[in-house]
């Protein structure tokens, strides 16, 4: 066959890939797809009776606390991109959680990831169905190519395709951030392959360059982590194998390495503002307690092989729950008992295929398995990183499922040629028959144990396994018969993935997050009244779920959706400063200080609040949205102060005793701050030398990176803002730059003389103008090191 129709074949079965991957996932979001249902898990709100509706009944979906990310963090982020991007203006400071943090600098925001300007493009409904249906898309066509890269058959490598898209780790966590960069393993595989089999394929390095640019943008650090890691691994082993002088082996990993650190060039924008979020973040600054902690067990390792598939969704929330912790981590390995055989069948073949990549995907899978499992060495290394305290290794877990994968479709792939002996797949049901047997015998035994302390009905949890044993057998037997009784390739081949997809895809279907829009974020009295009020302010919202396997607590965040600040917030990593302070000081005076201008919650609650000055104003559904009288004003004058203590160690205040200073003295905040040691230049401003005064505050302007005041102040004193202290803050009094002083701990200060005074406060950090420097620094580099290693190659 000549060169041309060689290139035809390959167009013809990449247009193949394409129809059976969309159609597969036009079928998986059909619900979304063709009505006029959204995809979010935001039903979850009914769980809570300030969200239902009257006429609208309260009933949701299998939901558990995954899902609540969805709700509370991840889709009020997209709404706040969409309208700082409509007032032209970046995200990078967020005053709708916490009293301020930075948000562009949070990489799970990642405002940068490409499949998130569909939401800013589309909409809430159609943004949001083509971001998820696009992860899996990415996930499948790069899982393709590679299959390919490495001569699958087509067909297999379709079935590879449709396989990887629906594993347990991409469905279960399709709406968190930790599933955008799942595409990066098979697309750095794809790459690593163009460049060892072509001998430094300029297309090779680009793409893994740039596509470890998009894994950085997709916002979630330690999945990126544990995928890098084994992209890396890979590369090493390919090296090696490939090439046999040992300077070629450097040379090629060094540039492999030169690439990815490009990469993370023209990805600075998003990096260093998140290495200085990083740093000041309760995520750097604080030894987690649960660091030895590893979500991973030997049981549920064993388990998650072979899952529940046919009575998952009649009762995984309630199994998961109960034996395996408040989330169903077990879900993330599972890839289809149809592939796990064939993988199965693989690593038993390993010599017969003869293929060389099977070595790096034996260690590869060694290697995931002995960090999921909590090997001593590993998990020490890992859990010393800043955000890897909690040892969320089931983001390394999910991983799995994809080399199980591989290694099924080149079973299957030499099964279709005919280069592999049946004796094999019997060797292999024996083997998958006696992993299911273990499998199920430590679930069974784990109840026995567990059932009488629970309370949990023995029966009602066995005759769901007992059905899940007997389809599990069922499929297998049905594998083996595809294989061995259906002698046309296609058919064959087809039939299988049929079956995987039937296995994976299909009892996802009902759990698939496609809800009425009347469930999404719900509009009541209370929230239209608080839109009503004027701006700024802030809100507590003591919100209680109903359901015990949602709460309690209430997660925090969801009001941020409504366009409303509160206190709390959502945020993995949180200014530690400001953590400590909402940690330690009286809740009266912090409410008071921080604004917090309107309370929600039920009568319940009303006595944790007794001496603030609380004005009721509505109810609904049993919670009552409450008025704070004593609530201080967004920014107020103070004419007296007090330093913080200095440390033994330099000039700067130590942060325990000033910590300690302002919750002393809580109740008088409104009239004292806690400061530093003020500059020279206010000598007027001393202790106790104007403690009296009056004041106006005006705001002029009032925006998440940019707020203009008029001040009118009787005597010199100190302006406190209630927005959170932080790098890259600039205030400018009468359009001159002065010091911003770190206020009462966490708040913004800034000195003003008498008289009126216009203040500015922007937020330009330095950080982000370094990041961009790098982004461009890293386009031209990458530019000049693809023309560098063309001439070179042209000259050879």
């Amino acid at each position: 066959m000549d060169t041309g129709a060689k290139v035809m074949d390959r167009r013809k079965a990449f247009l193949y890939a394409h129809i059976f991957i969309l159609l597969s996932l036009a079928i998986f979001f059909s619900r979304s797809l063709f009505t006029d249902r959204i995809p979010a898990t935001a039903d979850i709100l009914q769980t809570c009776t300030f969200f239902q509706k009257k006429g609208l009944p309260a009933t949701i979906q299998n939901r558990s606390l995954l899902d609540l990310d969805n709700v509370d963090q991840f889709i009020p982020w997209f709404q706040f991109n969409t309208e700082s991007i409509k007032s032209g203006s970046l995200p990078l400071w967020n005053p709708h959680e916490a009293c301020g943090q930075p948000h562009i600098a949070n990489m799970q925001s990642a405002f940068f990831f490409p499949l998130n300007f569909l939401i800013y493009l589309f909409g809430m409904k159609w943004g949001l169905l083509l971001i998820y249906l696009m992860r899996l898309y990415l996930c499948g066509i790069f899982v393709y190519l590679y299959l390919s890269k490495i001569h699958v058959d087509y067909r297999a490598a379709i079935v590879g395709a449709i396989a990887a898209m629906f594993t347990g780790y991409n469905t279960r966590w399709l709406y968190q951030a930790n599933s955008s960069p799942a595409f990066f393993i098979p697309l750095g595989l794809w790459a690593l392959e163009l460049i060892v089999q072509h001998q430094d394929s300029i297309k090779g390095y680009i793409i893994l360059c740039l596509g470890f640019t998009l894994a950085l943008f997709a916002g979630h650090p330690e999945t990126l982590f544990y995928a890098t890691t084994i992209v890396i691994l890979y590369a090493f082993i390919r090296i090696l194998q490939t090439y046999k002088c040992t300077q070629e082996c450097i040379r090629t990993f060094l540039k492999i390495s030169a690439f990815l650190f490009i990469g993370m060039l023209i990805a600075g924008v998003q990096i260093i503002p998140f290495l200085e979020y990083l740093l000041h973040s309760t995520a750097f600054s604080v030894q987690a307690a649960g660091s030895s902690h590893s979500l991973i067990l030997l049981s549920t390792f064993l388990f998650s092989l072979v899952p529940n598939f046919l009575s998952s969704f009649l009762h995984i929330h309630v199994l998961y729950v109960v034996f395996f912790g408040l989330f169903p981590t077990s879900t993330v390995g599972y890839t289809g008992i149809t592939m796990f055989f064939l993988g199965i069948a693989g690593l038993i073949s390993l010599r017969r295929l003869n293929n060389t990549v099977m070595l790096p995907y034996l260690i590869i899978l060694i290697y995931i398995i002995a960090v999921s499992l909590n090997i001593p060495v590993l998990h020490k290394v890992i859990s010393m990183l800043p955000i890897f305290k909690l040892g969320h290794y089931f983001y390394m877990f999910g991983n799995l499922p994809l080399f199980v994968i591989f290694s099924g479709t080149i079973v299957l792939d030499a099964y279709l040629k005919g280069t592999i002996e049946s004796k094999y797949l019997l060797y292999s049901f024996l083997v998958s028959v006696s992993i299911i047997g273990i499998g199920f015998a430590f679930f069974f035994i784990q109840m026995g144990n567990d059932v009488r302390q629970t309370g949990v009905d023995r029966l009602s949890l066995s005759l769901p396994t007992l059905i899940d044993i007997a389809g599990t057998l069922i499929l297998l037997v049905l594998t083996l018969f595809i294989l061995k009784k259906i002698k046309t390739p296609t058919l064959r081949a087809y039939s299988i993935g049929i079956l995987i997809f039937v296995e994976t895809a299909l009892p996802m279907i009902p759990l698939e997050s496609a809800i009425k829009p009347a469930y999404f974020y719900p509009v009541n009295p209370i929230i239209e009244t608080l839109d009503q009020q004027k701006k700024p302010f802030r809100i507590l919202p003591l919100f209680k779920a109903h359901n015990n396997e949602v709460g309690p607590p209430w997660p925090i965040g969801i009001v941020q959706y409504y366009g409303f600040e509160e206190p709390t917030g959502y945020d993995a990593m949180l200014v530690h400063w400001y953590s400590q302070l909402i940690k330690t000081m009286p809740v009266n005076d912090f409410l008071n200080l921080a604004d917090i201008k309107f309370i929600i919650m039920t009568k319940d609650d009303v006595p944790r609040f007794q001496g603030l000055g609380l004005k009721p104003m509505l109810s609904y559904n049993g919670y009552t949205l409450y008025e704070n009288l004593s609530a201080l004003n967004r920014a107020f004058m103070v004419y007296d102060y007090k330093t913080a203590f200095m440390s033994s160690t330099g000039n700067k205040p130590d942060n325990r005793n000033w910590l300690d200073l302002v919750n002393e003295n809580a109740g008088q905040l409104s009239t004292t701050a806690i400061i530093p040691e003020p500059d020279a230049q206010y000598a007027t401003f001393a202790p106790g030398k104007n403690a009296q005064g009056t004041f106006d505050v005006q705001f002029e302007v009032y925006k998440p990176s940019f707020i203009k005041m008029n001040v009118d102040t009787s005597g010199p004193g100190l302006l406190v803002i209630s927005n959170t202290y932080f790098p890259g803050w600039h205030v400018y009094v009468d359009n001159e730059e002065t010091r911003l002083i770190r206020t009462d701990y966490a708040f913004d200060g800034v000195f003003l003389e008498k008289g009126a005074h216009s203040v500015v406060l922007t937020y330009k950090p330095l950080s982000f103008l370094i990041g961009v420097i790098l982004t461009i620094t890293g386009i031209i580099s990458l530019l000049l090191f693809s023309l560098a290693l063309a001439r070179k190659k042209g000259i050879a």
